[in-house]
């Protein structure tokens, strides 16, 4: 009911004082309806901060937009933590050409048809930044129902937990759980096309996408989904993601697939993450550089833990790989033509453990029989305390060597790191 001191239609919205003139925008907005969401979306200044004091959920059949603003804060009043929900019939948030600093909210249950983002949509230049908040239980469906054609791109429902394309997108202290892209899915957690996708002490756990017809190009990245972008992971932390597929060309990246963008992976860990092709990522094109991570307990048939695919750069860098495991080739590294992966292994070394493969060993590429069955550079770069590399240069033979100055080309110094190349 309205309150009896307000106007009719007017929202229950209150507002702190500014010391500003009647005439200006409110510099905090206090909203506990969505009738208080809607207003403020119409009239919100920019510098603006929206708080929310209670959970709301977004009707049937409604939204909520904010667009061309800057300096936006989007919070829960201090000491709490509330909800925007889709209440599993709507999408929570839609971001367009804005800068907003979304804190201390919890974004559920959005879904989406046919459509792109379930709990986010984000797009045309927006400038994100999400710290301690929670991404859960975001559904992106698509089947016929949707009603629209297999084959027309809105069929398949992209980012159920966040769509952003053409954005900049910061991710701190943030929780994301439990967000299907189902049917034709592609990025449980987040789907991103020629963005900055940055994250920073994050958790992303059982996530997951479904390709229940089987079409290759879905089913792809249970929690991240990258094309033509630059994603940044450091001290995250990515369990039980996974894909689904009735085909034996979709389901690549358990965790992450990237296509034709840069990743990097510091100081993270990867367990119990499952697809057909790259059980923790799936890339092509691009490069990857993974830098003091754990990669533990993952599986696929081919790349327990990474699959490159077609030209990636692919760089190893004081890594565990454990007990990773791949049905066919490759548990830890499965390189395909035209892939070069180097091992950089600095103080602590490198190590390749426990891990299993139906018929080779840990790491594979072209060329080499007792290790590498196809063809792609292998490098190994020796450092003095790193007792073991791998090489598959055309000079060495294949297999594990002791990184000792015999593998060492002439002319460089004993204990001097180098490449070895084709």
């Amino acid at each position: 009911a309205q309150p009896s001191n307000q106007p009719t239609g007017q929202p229950s919205l209150s507002f702190e004082p500014t010391g500003q003139p009647s005439t200006a925008c409110p510099e905090v907005y206090i909203v506990s309806t969505f009738s208080d969401l809607q207003y403020v979306a119409n009239a919100l200044c920019d510098n603006s901060t929206i708080e929310l004091a209670t959970d709301i959920t977004i009707p049937d059949g409604d939204s909520f937009l904010l667009e061309n603003r800057r300096g936006i804060v989007l919070r829960s009043q201090a000491g709490m933590r509330y909800s925007l929900g889709g209440g599993g019939q709507a999408r929570v948030l839609s971001l367009v050409n804005i800068s907003i600093n979304i804190t201390n909210i919890v974004m559920q249950d959005g879904y989406v048809c046919g459509e792109q983002g379930a709990g986010l949509h984000i797009s045309d230049n927006a400038v994100v930044y999400i710290s301690d908040s929670i991404l859960r239980s975001n559904n992106a469906f698509s089947s016929g129902s949707c009603g629209v054609g297999w084959n027309n791109a809105a069929y398949s429902s992209y980012g159920a937990g966040i769509y952003v394309i053409g954005s900049i997108l910061y991710v701190a202290n943030t929780t994301a759980t439990a967000n299907r892209g189902s049917y034709y899915g592609s990025g449980g957690g987040v789907y991103g096309v020629s963005s900055t996708i940055t994250l920073v002490d994050t958790a992303w756990n059982g996530n997951y996408v479904t390709n229940n017809n089987g079409y290759g190009i879905m089913g792809q990245g249970g929690a991240l989904h990258v094309r033509s972008s630059q994603l940044t992971i450091e001290s995250s932390q990515f369990d039980s993601n996974y894909c689904t597929t009735t085909s034996s060309t979709g389901c690549k990246g358990g965790a992450i697939y990237a296509l034709s963008s840069d990743v990097t992976l510091r100081d993270c860990i990867f367990s119990n993450n499952e697809a057909k092709l790259g059980g923790v990522i799936w890339v092509s094109g691009g490069t990857l550089y993974v830098e003091s991570s754990q990669l533990d307990g993952n599986n696929a048939i081919n790349g327990g833990a990474i699959h490159a695919q077609d030209s990636v750069a692919v760089v190893l860098k004081g890594s565990n790989f454990t007990n990773n495991v791949a049905t066919g080739s490759g548990p830890d590294v499965f390189a395909s033509s035209s892939s070069t992966v180097t091992v950089n292994s600095l103080c602590p070394a490198q190590s390749f453990e426990n891990d299993t493969a139906s018929a080779d060993k840990v790491l594979q590429c072209d060329g080499c029989n007792d290790m590498f069955p196809y063809p792609a550079v292998f490098e190994g770069i020796c450092t003095p305390c790193e007792p073991d590399t791998y090489a598959c240069d055309g000079a060495l033979a294949c297999g594990q060597h002791e990184c000792a100055p015999s593998i060492i080309p002439s002319g460089v110094p004993s204990g001097e790191p180098t490449t070895q190349s084709s």
